[in-house]
């Protein structure tokens, strides 16, 4: 992995931005100083314990922060938004079971329903616009 970091890291079109997703002014200001063509959205408050603790954050970034992302790829007219997400938005695995991207989603805590709610925003914003 880290010759992968260091690979990436290296290429003349990498850059590396601190920025709460959250604030989207902040997001169009480097939408506008790097004139990006495509978006790879990783980032995401994780772990269900965390999202037990303190809900809200989890709405706010995985949800709000993805929307925000969704905004600026469609103001700046991106070609590709690629989500990465996690399999606990289909909720428990059934014994035996796998889960495919036709399973039902069913999120059990905050955590994967903001994941789930990232995900639907994501199809959404694919159909409307």
């Amino acid at each position: 992995m880290s010759n992968i970091v260091i690979e990436v890291q290296s290429a003349q079109n990498y850059f590396f931005e601190k920025v709460d997703i959250r604030d989207i002014a902040a997001l169009e200001r480097i939408y506008t100083k790097y004139q990006p063509t495509d978006s790879i959205h990783f980032a995401a408050e994780t772990h269900v314990d965390k999202s037990i603790e303190n809900p809200c954050i989890f709405t706010e970034t995985n949800v709000l922060g993805t929307q925000n992302l969704l905004e600026c790829h469609r103001k700046f007219q991106l070609q590709r938004f690629h989500l990465i997400s996690t399999d606990e938005v289909y909720g428990d695995i059934p014994d035996g079971g796998l889960f495919t991207e036709e399973s039902l989603l069913r999120p059990s805590n905050p955590y994967s329903s903001s994941k789930a709610s990232s995900e639907m925003l994501v199809h959404a914003y694919a159909r409307t616009f």
